[in-house]
């Protein structure tokens, strides 16, 4: 009888939207993770590793689209289904501060995630090193003497700014979701990222050596 009924539209869009927030962050690792071991992404450009990148960044694009839209959708669809739901209320009557918070957190997190692009670049930014565009050192401008990693903070306090704005409990809980994936991808790509520098000095230690 379960699979049979219709689901409904929240609880639909709401399983959609934790499948992209959680797909996003292992697709875009097991696509580095292949162009590092094979560099299959990059030859299918003439082994152009720019283009290979240019290639992911319009991936992470796209994926984050599909993500967005089911927040988004999610959070529309609650409202609609669900106009007296008690902390969204609570939200609407104190619409000048929620809305004030909710600008801040998206102000904040936009920062930290422009920042953090202009400071790693373009090709570091969008798996680059998996290309092998590494850093010759660690950042520690800001915004990464603020957060450790301020691309995925920033993208989770404007998440959450996004659910105050719109007076959106739902969107805050997903916004809680959202920083859940983003740890799965740091669990991921933090140890292999620092494999991937490890062989890079080994590499440049032993060519120094033959020197």
């Amino acid at each position: 009888y379960f699979l049979i009924t219709p689901m409904h539209p929240v609880l639909h869009h709401f399983l959609l939207s934790l499948f992209w927030i959680f797909f996003c962050p292992l697709a875009w690792n097991a696509i580095g993770r292949l162009q590092y071991h094979t560099g299959c992404i990059s030859k299918l450009f003439c082994g152009s590793r720019f283009l290979g990148v240019v290639f992911v960044t319009f991936i992470v694009f796209l994926d984050n689209s599909f993500r967005n839209y089911e927040i988004n959708l999610t959070q529309t669809l609650f409202t609609h289904h669900f106009p007296n739901f008690a902390p969204d209320l609570f939200m609407q009557k104190w619409s000048f501060i929620s809305r004030f918070i909710g600008a801040a957190c998206i102000g904040y997190g936009m920062t930290l995630v422009i920042a953090s692009f202009w400071a790693m670049g373009f090709t570091c930014t969008f798996l680059g090193d998996y290309f092998g565009y590494l850093l010759d050192e660690k950042i520690t401008s800001f915004p990464f003497n603020i957060v450790e990693h301020p691309m995925y903070v920033g993208g989770t306090v404007a998440f959450l700014g996004l659910g105050l704005w719109k007076h959106s409990t739902i969107g805050a809980v997903l916004s809680v979701f959202v920083w859940l994936g983003y740890k799965v991808a740091i669990y991921f790509e933090e140890p292999f990222t620092t494999m991937i520098y490890a062989n890079r000095d080994k590499a440049r230690a032993e060519v120094a050596k033959d020197n």
